[in-house]
C-alpha cells in the first residue's frame, strides 16, 4: 500500500510540474504567427495600440523584464530587430509563437482576454516583457 501511495504522489508531482512554468507543447490551443520582414523601422506605428521594440542577438535579448499596458482588442505590434532567426513565446489565451527571421520584422497581435501576458524568448531563457491587458 505504501508503494502505491508513493507512486500516486510521484505521478501528481509530475503532473504539477507539467502544468507550471512554460511548457513547450504543440497543443491545438497554440498558434504560430510569422513576423513580416521589413526594410526599416520607419513608419511602424501603434495603430491604436502599442509598439514593443525587441532586439535579439545570439546571446541576448532586450528589453528584459519590462512591462506594458494595452486595452482588450487593441493591437500590440512587436517590432523585432534580430541578428538571428528565432521565436518568441506569448503566453496569451490561446498561446502564440511569433516566428521571426534575422533582420527587421514585425508581428501584430490582439488579445481578447484581460490579464497579464508574459512574452519570452525560449532560446535565451529570458522574459522580455509582461503585458497588462485590461
Amino acid at each position: 500500500m505504501t508503494r502505491r501511495i508513493a507512486m500516486g504522489v510521484a505521478g501528481l508531482a509530475v503532473a504539477a510540474l507539467a502544468l507550471t512554468g512554460c511548457a513547450r507543447t504543440t497543443a491545438t490551443t497554440e498558434k504560430s504567427v510569422n513576423a513580416t520582414p521589413l526594410s526599416s523601422t520607419t513608419g511602424v506605428t501603434a495603430e491604436g495600440g502599442i509598439v514593443i521594440s525587441i532586439s535579439v542577438t545570439k546571446t541576448s535579448v532586450t528589453p528584459t523584464g519590462g512591462s506594458a499596458s494595452v486595452g482588450v482588442g487593441k493591437p500590440v505590434t512587436f517590432l523585432i530587430t534580430s541578428t538571428v532567426p528565432g521565436q518568441i513565446h506569448v503566453h496569451s489565451s490561446p498561446e502564440q509563437h511569433i516566428v521571426f527571421p534575422a533582420g527587421i520584422s514585425k508581428a501584430t497581435l490582439t488579445f481578447s482576454v484581460p490579464g497579464t501576458i508574459e512574452v519570452e524568448d525560449h532560446a535565451l531563457d529570458r522574459q522580455i516583457v509582461e503585458i497588462q491587458v485590461s
